[in-house]
């Protein structure tokens, strides 16, 4: 028999690498219309989380700092 896991899954971590994986695939889409973009795709996968607008702009600041 097999013990109970005290594992939880890092949902954080797989929000912000469906989101990075979303954006990097959005083509020529201006970055003013990311965000929406970016929700629209992702919501039905997580469902809707009020901090996800925040993530969104916080992955984006991440992605375009890195120039």
């Amino acid at each position: 028999m097999t013990k109970p896991s005290d594992w939880k899954p890092d949902t954080d971590s797989a929000i912000r690498a469906l989101i990075k994986n979303t954006i990097g695939s959005a083509g020529d889409i201006p970055p003013d219309q990311l965000p929406h973009h970016v929700r629209k795709a992702v919501i039905d996968q997580i469902g809707n989380r009020p901090d996800l607008d925040q993530i969104v702009a916080d992955i984006l600041k991440e992605e375009t700092s890195r120039g």
